[in-house]
């Protein structure tokens, strides 16, 4: 992957035909980061989100569940291939790579060959789709045992509860109208006294 292709990517596979914007999220491989990427990103009504060096694994779907065994199926059906029929080879006697439509073909079969339930629960692991109420953090990969970041589904629970006690406490608890009128500006302060107010 280069600069070209990575602008190649964005315009062809991304395009620029949505209506709302969107979020990207990818590593911080060099030409991510690139300005005229960044650029072509706008364009395109993305906003990127850059995911720290070595933090894939943990919050990056499909490498955390479902990856490597996706492309051990189509590793699988390229062996097969391999020690297949009679290939054709190159006048500098060199093995033609697969047809385009036969590789297409594997990985569709490889997709298929995927438990839609793992893909769906890999994207809970990774906290893109996880229930507000937080009854399923515990489904956080980084969060599990023996992971790093064992320690922060504690602390997670802890701001949360603080927040959560915030929020129950009435912000306006205790103001009076006096205390509105006194902080208000001259003139914001309505005088409702000659009004008929029920």
């Amino acid at each position: 992957m280069n600069e070209e292709l990575a602008l190649d990517w964005v315009r062809s596979v991304q395009g620029k035909f949505s209506f709302t914007r969107r979020i990207l999220a990818w590593d911080s491989f060099k030409c991510h980061v690139m300005e005229t990427v960044k650029q072509e990103l706008r364009t395109s009504k993305i906003d990127p989100l850059i995911i720290p060096g070595g933090c894939t694994k943990y919050i990056q779907a499909p490498d955390v569940d479902w990856n490597k065994l996706f492309k051990a199926n189509v590793k699988e059906k390229y062996d097969e291939w391999m020690a297949g029929a009679a290939h054709s080879f190159t006048a500098a006697g060199n093995m033609r790579a697969p047809p385009r439509r036969e590789i297409v073909k594997w990985i569709l079969a490889a997709w298929d060959g995927l438990d839609k339930t793992m893909i769906i629960n890999s994207f809970k692991s990774c906290e893109l789709t996880i229930a507000v109420d937080r009854s399923e953090d515990g489904n956080i990969h980084c969060f599990k045992e023996n992971q790093p970041c064992r320690a922060g589904l504690q602390r997670l629970k802890v701001v949360q509860q603080a927040m959560s006690n915030s929020r129950d406490k009435d912000p306006f608890d205790g103001i009076t109208e006096s205390d509105v009128q006194d902080a208000a500006p001259d003139s914001l302060i309505i005088d409702t006294s000659d009004t008929d107010v029920e």
